[in-house]
C-alpha cells in the first residue's frame, strides 16, 4: 500500500471518528514517510521524527515546503509530523496538497 493512501486513510479515520474510541488510550504514532531517496533537508526531518523530535521535524518539513511546494513528499512529510502534533486540521490540509502535486504529476 502506497504511504499516500496510508496517510490518506490515517486521517479519514481520525476524521470519521473510528479513533475516537481510543482517545484514552496513548495513540499509535502515524506511519513515517520511507526517507530513502529523500532530499537532506527531509531525511533530517524524517530522523527527527523518527527520534520522537516532532517539533523539530514539523520545523525542517516546513522549510523544505516553503522552497519546493511542488514535492509531494515535503507535504507528506509535514503532514505526517502534523499529525504526530496531533493539528488534524493542518495535516489534513498537507495530504489534500499532496495528492493534488501527485495527481498533477501523474499526467504531465
Amino acid at each position: 500500500m502506497s504511504r499516500h493512501i496510508v496517510l490518506a486513510i490515517a486521517l479519514a479515520l481520525l476524521f470519521c471518528g473510528a479513533a475516537s474510541a481510543a482517545v484514552s488510550e496513548a495513540p499509535d504514532p502515524p506511519p513515517l514517510p520511507d526517507g530513502t531517496g529523500a532530499p537532506p533537508t527531509l531525511a533530517v526531518a524524517i530522523e527527527a521524527l523518527q527520534r520522537g523530535d516532532i517539533d523539530a521535524a514539523i520545523s525542517l518539513a516546513a522549510r523544505f515546503v516553503q522552497q519546493s511546494p511542488t514535492v509531494a513528499l515535503g507535504h507528506e512529510v509535514l503532514g505526517t509530523a502534523l499529525l504526530a502534533k496531533r493539528n488534524f486540521a493542518d495535516a489534513e490540509r498537507r495530504s489534500i496538497r499532496m495528492r493534488a502535486i501527485d495527481v498533477t504529476t501523474i499526467f504531465r
